[in-house]
């Protein structure tokens, strides 16, 4: 699976914000599956994609105050 999830990601360029904050996981393999869920959300729709993920991390960020680690 990492090796899956590795190839995806040299295909796109990276983000501002990472796709976790959306999510909020907590493991390891939570983040892993956390993205991955988003490259293959981006994949289909690139722009809808990065908008949806934006604000709803925008409001983890603001609102419910997630940071990183």
């Amino acid at each position: 699976m990492v090796f899956l999830l590795n190839r995806q990601r040299i295909r796109f360029k990276p983000g501002l914000i990472p796709p976790f904050y959306r999510d909020l996981p907590e493991t390891l393999e939570e983040i892993a599956e956390s993205e991955r869920a988003y490259l293959e959300a981006y994949e289909k729709k690139p722009i809808r994609t990065d908008i949806r993920y934006f604000f709803s991390s925008m409001y983890n960020i603001i609102v419910k105050r997630a940071r990183s680690a």
